[in-house]
């Protein structure tokens, strides 16, 4: 009796609330009354195959506002969808690299592939956004990085992406020409660098510029030089290298240093102290 009268009271509560209730249980639903001009909610229809398609063809090229103007969406329900269906980002495409993805690859840093970006030298793409996203086919980096052209934009050593770096070296090993910087050609060529330099700024050099003025070795090897009396032509020779360094350790001054070997003192200094960088591994 007493399990009867109090199913009867459970249900003398919910007609008193309306007559509804929730799962069966004892609690009645509550339903606020709408506010008064407000407006019925809409709800969007389901995603169709063609809107499907054009996210997927489309989520590479264009923004999420630019597809949701198309479609008649909002730019939360394009990535919520996107999500949904496991369609990729632009920056997380099959086969594609992010600017840091490429500077990881070849160990340099992000404002070295941006500078070869702005300068058309490494040809990425920019990711339709506000972030301006980097990136580059996979393949196609893979490509420009085993063309000599591109070998003094990194160091093969200092390469993260380990399949790349065989291939970079192996294409090293097949290639007969080398790049040789301003000092390179200097001391092949048994010269002051300044005189080379000088060549450079009269465009008689040719080459490429990146932090130094690089130079292909078959090219450096014809530059003729006139080693005269001038400052910047004067010789550097392992007779006068094995001078200065001598001297220096017997404390002879550089003003006498440079009288004895018919330098300027400056330029015996700069000399003495280049041998002593490269000595110690500088």
């Amino acid at each position: 009796m007493e399990l009867d009268a109090l199913i009867d009271l459970a249900i003398s509560y919910g007609h008193a609330n309306d007559g509804r209730m929730r799962g069966g249980g004892l609690r009645p639903l509550s339903i606020k009354p709408a506010k008064a001009n407000q407006p019925a909610c809409l709800r969007m229809p389901g995603w169709s195959p063609e809107e499907m398609q054009f996210v997927r063809d489309n989520i590479a090229t264009m923004t999420k506002e630019q597809i949701g103007a198309v479609l008649g969406r909002t730019p939360e329900a394009v990535k919520i969808i996107s999500v949904r269906k496991g369609i990729a980002a632009a920056s997380k495409q099959p086969g594609w690299m992010t600017g840091n993805q490429v500077a990881r690859a070849l160990g340099t840093d992000i404002h070295s592939v941006v500078r070869l970006h702005q300068l058309g030298r490494l040809p990425m793409e920019v990711i339709p956004g506000q972030r301006q996203i980097l990136r580059i086919k996979q393949i196609t980096l893979y490509r420009w990085a085993t063309r000599w052209q591109n070998w003094i934009y990194f160091k093969p050593r200092r390469m993260q992406d380990e399949r790349l770096r065989r291939l970079v070296e192996l294409a090293q090993s097949r290639w007969t020409d080398e790049w040789w910087s301003v000092g390179k050609i200097a001391q092949y060529h048994h010269v002051d660098i300044r005189a080379v330099g000088a060549q450079v700024q009269r465009g008689k050099v040719e080459g490429i510029r990146w932090g130094n003025w690089y130079t292909l070795r078959s090219v450096a090897v014809k530059l003729k030089f006139f080693k005269g009396k001038g400052y910047a032509c004067q010789e550097w020779s392992p007779r006068a290298d094995a001078f200065i360094i001598r001297a220096r350790a017997e404390g002879i001054p550089w003003d006498d240093i440079g009288r004895m070997m018919g330098w300027n003192p400056k330029r015996a200094m700069y000399r003495y102290n280049l041998l002593k960088k490269r000595s110690i591994g500088v």
